[in-house]
């Protein structure tokens, strides 16, 4: 929704409800600031109306963050609360899966027919293994 606002008896706008929020936080625009929006028959001050759906849309942030936080945690807490063996799994065949397939790209790299796919095999198990790496390394 677009809102357009009177400033210095001047209408200024169209401005989103992120940038009316900002204007607020930096004391740009008041309660006492008149403002309208498509649907209003006529200016009205900001008020309480505005003050509601930029509490709303606070609230909705922090909502947002807070799913976001505890998401975060609930992944840190299954990661580790894997035991040794589970862990250990994972490690080998994401490491040993790349190797197999690498080791049968090379195989059938001599043979015309299947070097093509040779060489998209060799490539993938390149990546997949790389991809390890880089998740493995930022632990």
């Amino acid at each position: 929704m677009n809102y357009y606002v009177l400033l210095e008896n001047e209408q200024r706008g169209p401005y989103t409800l992120t940038q009316l929020m900002a204007m607020w936080s930096t004391g740009q625009i008041t309660s006492e600031t008149m403002h309208w929006f498509e649907g209003l028959t006529e200016w009205i001050p900001l008020g309480s109306f505005v003050a509601d759906e930029i509490a709303q849309e606070m609230a909705d942030q922090v909502a947002k963050k807070t799913r976001l936080e505890s998401a975060r945690a609930a992944l840190a807490k299954g990661v580790s609360g894997w035991g040794r063996g589970e862990f250990l799994a994972l490690v080998v065949l994401s490491v040993l899966v790349p190797f197999i397939g690498f080791a049968m790209g090379l195989l059938n790299v001599w043979n015309p027919e299947k070097r093509q796919q040779a060489g998209q095999l060799i490539a993938v198990s390149v990546l997949v293994f790389l991809g390890v790496v880089l998740v493995f390394s930022q632990r």
